[in-house]
């Protein structure tokens, strides 16, 4: 039985149970090293888990709800705060790997990429510059 909160390539000795090829000798001892995946598209450091994002650039300036899947597959709802900058991190708190003492977790990590949109119709644009010499006025 492998405990919660195991780290990555901790080791266990269970006693006994080994190798017991020779009747007149005693049962070996199992060594096991213990190797944690995660899924495609994650990492982890400790009991943290990192994941990435990508948001367009209106979405970052506005805000907005993302809904992430997270390495167990449960599906989480993560708020990206308005003025988000490229490269910010959230952090949702006991959504990470299990620590060994009590019922918490690490942290998933999100971190956010922002693209900028390059397909926009001449009434966007238009709209997007109107936008943007208003913000300019009141600075």
């Amino acid at each position: 039985k492998i405990p919660k909160g195991v780290e990555h390539n901790q080791s266990f000795i269970y006693k006994g149970l080994g190798d017991d090829t020779f009747k007149h000798l005693p049962a070996g001892d199992l060594l096991v090293r213990v190797e944690i995946y995660v899924p495609d598209g994650f990492g982890f450091e400790g009991h943290d888990i990192f994941t990435e994002k990508t948001i367009n650039c209106i979405d970052a300036m506005t805000g907005c709800e993302l809904d992430i899947t997270n390495f167990d597959g449960s599906t989480l709802k993560v708020t990206v705060p308005p003025g988000t900058q490229h490269g910010a991190r959230l952090a949702l708190m006991g959504q990470g790997l299990p620590h060994r003492t009590g019922d918490s977790r690490g942290r998933l990590i999100i971190f956010v990429n922002i693209y900028i949109l390059k397909e926009l119709d001449d009434e966007s644009i238009r709209r997007l510059k109107e936008i943007n010499n208003t913000l300019k006025e009141t600075v």
